[in-house]
């Protein structure tokens, strides 16, 4: 059994990553804002929870809690934020949310889990298809991509930082998930998979994806980018 860290569990393909790798039999740490949503995830699948804000962090309490539960053996960088914002409508204060949360907690989340890594631990961050060079972009998301570009770009300096660990990090650029914060930014629109379907293959990857693949931005999507 392996132990892996979840960020954003309450919802969306956090939730059905906790679930899947909970069924398939790992310990999962589930973390996310919501602590209602965590409380009802832990009855469910008997996963670990700490209700912890990104965007407001005690780095102290996080390291201690996760400290507990070592070594780690991986982790889904999957919590986000998104708000459907046109260009000339985005101010100061919502262009920084969506890097506090996107990529700035990035930042301090590695620096307090690394520590407690197992040996060939595999860390994934979930970024965007809208977020690679050369993929479609689309009105109101400049903020949230240019931001998931930043993640994925942080996650390939994060291979090369760490030479002598046999660790690997990869970001999975995904394309539309049926969620709910793809719903709450885009009410009309339709994904063309759910959240339990991209959890099946994130999980997969996860586990033994590190295998072949190391230091890169894999997109994951159901259209050309």
């Amino acid at each position: 059994m392996s132990t892996y860290l979840i960020t954003g569990a309450s919802r969306g393909i956090g939730r059905a990553l906790s679930l899947r790798l909970s069924k398939d039999g790992h310990e999962v740490l589930a973390i996310a804002r919501d602590a209602g949503a965590l409380q009802a995830l832990e009855k469910e699948c008997g996963c670990r929870v700490l209700a912890f804000d990104l965007e407001r962090p005690d780095w102290d309490v996080f390291r201690e809690w996760v400290g507990s539960h070592s070594p780690l053996d991986g982790m889904i960088h999957n919590a986000g934020f998104l708000k459907s914002t046109a260009f000339m409508e985005l101010d100061a204060e919502l262009v920084k949310r969506h890097y506090e949360i996107n990529v700035l907690s990035a930042f301090g989340l590695f620096q307090a889990v690394l520590p407690h890594a197992s040996i060939q631990a595999h860390f994934l961050t979930i970024g965007t298809i809208g977020g690679m060079t050369g993929s479609s972009k689309f009105p109101g998301l400049s903020a949230y991509s240019s931001s998931k570009a930043a993640l994925s770009t942080l996650t390939e300096c994060l291979q090369v930082e760490f030479p002598e660990r046999n660790w690997t990090f990869n970001s999975l650029a995904l394309g539309a998930v049926s969620t709910e914060m793809l719903r709450e930014a885009f009410p009309e629109y339709e994904a063309p998979i759910q959240p339990d379907q991209i959890a099946q293959f994130i999980s997969n990857f996860l586990i033994s994806g590190h295998l072949a693949v190391k230091g890169k931005v894999l997109p994951v999507s159901m259209s050309n980018p």
